[in-house]
């Protein structure tokens, strides 16, 4: 096989994580600031970086 079954795992891993991490900012930009008009009181960069972090 070209690849190692580690390097599998952690492709699968990170693709799943930038998937759930754009869904979220996608949710929280989108749907909360401009569908349901609330205002973030808070950093959004700062959710971001400990989503990510996560």
């Amino acid at each position: 096989m070209p690849v190692s079954p580690i390097e599998s795992m952690l492709a699968k891993i990170w693709a799943n994580g930038l998937v759930i991490v754009v869904a979220a900012i996608f949710s929280l930009t989108v749907v909360v600031e401009r569908l349901l008009g609330m205002p973030i009181a808070g950093s959004v960069s700062l959710f971001v970086a400990a989503a990510v972090f996560y």
